[in-house]
């Protein structure tokens, strides 16, 4: 059987390699860049995503929510709400590769999606009180 590292490691430049797991570039060759190579695969096992794929999996969720296919339907309704859900899983994990506790997630979830419907709303009011639902978040984001 074959290296499985051979799989996952791919050189990049001038003995600088890319992790096709975490994104990550580094000389294998420097201890402080395998520790910072395993730190990130620790962050994914602790629930936190690469930076490009929380971007990408936000631009395709952010591409639903303002699709403009024609009046709702309960289908399209159904995909947005899956869309809101990818985007604050996007930013959860991005909270949890900064150190968020675990225990926050209700409460982090519930003011980010407050968040996006009152922004997709335009209503001042419902953004003013989602403002004050995401202050306690802000410094993970």
């Amino acid at each position: 059987m074959k290296d499985l590292k051979s799989h996952t490691i791919r050189e990049f430049c001038r003995g600088v390699v890319e992790c096709r797991i975490c994104g990550l570039k580094f000389a294998p060759d420097l201890e402080e860049d395998r520790e910072a190579h395993e730190l990130q695969h620790m962050r994914i096992i602790w629930g936190a995503m690469p930076y490009d794929v929380r971007e990408f999996i936000k631009l395709a969720a952010w591409g639903v929510l303002h699709d403009t296919r024609g009046p709702a339907t309960e289908e399209t309704k159904r995909e947005q709400e899956t869309a809101k859900r990818a985007i604050v899983f996007a930013w959860w994990a991005r909270a949890v590769a900064k150190g968020i506790p675990e225990n926050h997630l209700e409460a982090f979830m519930a003011a980010h999606l407050a968040h996006l419907d009152a922004e997709l709303s335009c209503n001042q009011d419902q953004i003013d009180e989602a403002e004050e639902l995401m202050a306690p978040w802000n410094k993970y984001g």
